[in-house]
């Protein structure tokens, strides 16, 4: 009987890095760095001219979830943070629509 605490993010890689693409066939590194903490279930979401990254988790439990917002407004390249704490809760696997003049 195995007594060690099981948490399979522990066991799972996230990534930070940003590519893109014109054809979806060939990818550039837009940059291995962005600043933000790789993990998975964020959103991406383009807006007023600029990408966002919103949220996130890096494992499978609540206290494992992100709440952060980045933006870059150079396709990518270079990201600033937003919103280390925003008024709503940390979560993944959330909805973000774009309107205009403002995100839900």
């Amino acid at each position: 009987h195995d007594k060690v605490k099981y948490d399979p993010g522990l066991f799972r890689e996230f990534y930070s890095d940003v590519w893109s693409s014109e054809d979806g066939k060939t990818w550039t590194l837009q940059t291995s760095t962005p600043g933000w903490q790789g993990r998975s279930g964020p959103r991406l979401v383009s807006f007023a001219g600029k990408l966002y990254i919103i949220a996130g988790e890096i494992g499978f439990t609540t206290s494992t979830q992100l709440a952060d917002v980045w933006s870059s407004g150079d396709e990518g390249k270079t990201w600033s943070l937003v919103q280390s704490s925003p008024s709503y809760s940390a979560r993944s696997g959330h909805g973000v629509v774009a309107l205009p003049g403002y995100m839900i």
